[in-house]
């Protein structure tokens, strides 16, 4: 591509003149960059064209580039101090004798928040941003990551209170990132609403690398950043007794905030005797247990809050009655032989061989034990001339002698209404074909005796408002609710499509994952809430008479007569 023939707001080939641009709006003869900012159409190390700078702040200038190498979009960010920098007209970096240590002390820092990060790639870890180079050049260092294209969590939550269940599908997958990073020895030391990104599809990442340090390192100990109300007193202090639960505040005050729509008192004020209230003191509604769990997180001694990440997240987000990981196993035996006599069978992590991937889950993770349920059968590999296999369910809650179970795979691919419109769980045909046709088909009349009909609740998304009503039915599809409190982890929700379903049309990724349903509806009445492949959660959604998504049922059943 030409660089005249590029938006420098989204680096895409447009065909010149001087108007908006096709693909996003944007006018890029109109854009000026700040004098401390690089031009557009600049390239830096032979192949990094620039765009539009991104954002800045006080230590760098972030800006959407094209990779002219491997012909994608990126995101390139500068170190450029505002307190000391200089710009020439050459474009190159200047800095006084009198500032030269403290660039020299961050440049430092910021090469090593690369290095942190390609570690973390190499990893795979999907909720830190991908590095994919760094190196110097102009007087400075560069840093060249994965493009993200979605919003803040500041700038999601647009500075009003979110419902409780909401901030915990917002926060999970921040905290699984930050006990990945933890588990490295590394603390974030800057986890605020402005340095989540929420992507399209719901999937969230970590930003901002720039303050992470080794919990052990000594070195520049003295050096400190900190946000006001998210860092707690240790980062206020040199040489401050920094690890993982420098993070669980931060975390928590991100949490606060988000419930409340109120930036926490400062760490400092509040050990001058500012009080924080409680979220319900504000008038904010959320489970009490988690409650206490928040302000324990937001204790001012560092001795005194959860010593790790997932102490805290197991605390505020998992229902006590499901952090206890023993649903099957606690009474594993007795359990498994109430189970066979109704002729299902308790299955420990194994694979399936009528997965159309080898890329399904094995499991559950962290506090929830890897347990199956076989029962009922249907066609799953594609063969009919075989016959149908058995079916697996994923054990997701046990009430006395009642299992909740979730198909472990999208078991078919067929649309959830049949006409586009008003739509909705009660008239759909979803609805109608798990309790008739498919009832029939799959379970046998003992089978049928231990499914239980229950009074499937109203559903809303928390997103718009978008409701749908009560039914009485054996089978169901899981709500927006049901899905963060069962499953609150996005790995914990992608699901494979068997053989057969993958056959009828079920659109599967690269990872193996399909897109599936939930009854919750989406942007509007015509829209079902859907999950990606990633397991991320999408409340606008899908058209309801996309006949392309998976099916994956949910159901009760009785484990004892």
């Amino acid at each position: 591509m030409e660089p005249k023939h590029i938006c420098v707001n989204c680096m895409r080939e447009i065909s010149g003149g001087t108007g908006p641009c096709p693909h996003c709006g944007f006018h890029s003869a109109a854009y000026r960059p700040e004098e401390t900012q690089l031009p557009p159409m600049t390239t830096l190390n032979g192949k990094y064209l620039l765009g539009r700078a991104l954002g800045s702040g006080g230590f760098g200038i972030t800006y959407i580039a094209f990779d002219t190498h491997l012909q994608v979009t990126v995101a390139v960010k500068e170190l450029f101090l505002k307190q000391v920098c200089r710009r020439d007209h050459m474009k190159a970096v200047s800095v006084p004798e009198s500032g030269r240590s403290c660039f020299e002390v961050n440049k430092k820092r910021f090469l090593q928040e690369a290095r942190i990060l390609a570690m973390f790639s190499r990893t795979e870890n999907e909720g830190v941003v991908m590095v994919r180079d760094h190196f110097e050049e102009n007087g400075t260092a560069y840093i060249v990551m994965e493009f993200l294209d979605g919003q803040t969590l500041k700038q999601r939550t647009g500075g009003k209170r979110q419902p409780f269940e909401q901030v915990k599908t917002l926060m999970d997958p921040i905290f699984r990132s930050l006990m990945r990073i933890h588990s490295f020895g590394v603390v974030h030391m800057d986890v605020s609403p402005d340095n989540i990104m929420i992507l399209r599809g719901g999937h969230a990442k970590l930003l901002d690398f720039g303050g992470a340090r080794f919990a052990d390192e000594q070195e520049n100990a003295s050096v400190t950043a900190f946000k006001r109300g998210f860092a707690p007193p240790e980062q206020y202090t040199a040489g401050g007794r920094i690890g993982p639960w420098t993070d669980v505040y931060a975390a928590a005050a991100t949490m606060y905030s988000c419930l409340t729509a109120v930036r926490p008192a400062d760490a400092m004020e509040r050990l001058a005797g500012t009080v924080l209230p409680r979220p319900s003191e504000l008038g904010i509604r959320m489970p009490g247990k988690a409650e206490d769990a928040l302000m324990k997180a937001l204790e001012l001694q560092e001795e005194k809050r959860f010593q790790s990440i997932e102490a805290f997240r197991n605390a505020v987000c998992v229902p006590a009655d499901r952090r206890r990981g023993p649903l099957i196993a606690a009474g594993g035996l007795a359990l498994a032989a109430a189970a066979v006599c109704l002729g299902a069978v308790l299955l420990a992590g194994r694979s399936h061989p009528a997965a159309a991937s080898d890329a399904a889950p094995e499991g559950l993770s962290g506090e929830k034990l890897r347990w199956y349920v076989a029962f009922g059968s249907y066609e799953q590999d594609g063969v009919e001339e075989n016959g149908p296999e058995a079916l697996e369910w994923v054990v997701l809650d046990r009430q006395e002698d009642r299992l909740l179970l979730l198909s472990r795979y999208c078991i078919d691919a067929l649309p959830y209404a049949l006409e586009e419109g008003n739509t909705s769980w009660e008239a759909g045909y979803a609805r109608s074909w798990l309790n008739a046709d498919w009832y029939r088909a799959v379970f046998s009349e003992e089978e049928r005796t231990c499914i239980e009909e229950v009074t499937v609740p109203e559903t809303v998304n928390s997103g718009n408002g978008m409701a749908c009503g009560i039914t009485s039915d054996r089978l169901f599809l899981l709500s927006e609710e049901e899905l963060t409190a069962y499953l609150p982890a996005a790995e914990d929700r992608a699901a494979a499509p068997t053989a057969y379903a993958a056959a009828k049309g079920c659109v599967t990724a690269e990872n193996g994952r399909a897109f599936w349903y939930l009854r919750t509806p989406g942007a509007d009445a015509a829209y079902l809430e859907e999950i990606g492949p990633d397991g991320g959660l999408n409340l606008q959604g899908n058209l309801a008479v996309n006949g392309q998504h998976g099916i994956r049922p949910a159901m009760w059943i009785r484990i004892s007569d």
